[in-house]
């Protein structure tokens, strides 16, 4: 069950990398248009802490299968998974 945790975590870090970079471009695009998007702005540091939390939860999850395969119900219980 862990290693299934696992390729989801990796899958929703790489999105979440694909995503971070379009909203980036979106803005710098925006930016060289003279439009100053408060709201687009937000949305990137929103969707950056977002993706912090996942690259986290990910390295938590390759940290319990590294001691062994530690059962994902003590990363839930730890709040981590």
């Amino acid at each position: 069950m862990l290693l299934e945790h696992l390729a989801l975590a990796e899958c929703h870090v790489a999105y979440g990398d694909i995503r971070l970079e379009q909203q980036r471009a979106r803005l710098e695009e925006r930016r060289r248009d003279g439009h100053k998007d408060k709201e687009a702005e937000r949305l990137l540091q929103l969707m950056e802490l977002v993706q912090d939390a996942s690259v986290e939860h990910l390295r938590k999850i390759r940290e319990a299968l590294a001691e062994g395969g530690v059962e994902l119900a003590a990363l839930r219980q730890r709040g981590h998974a």
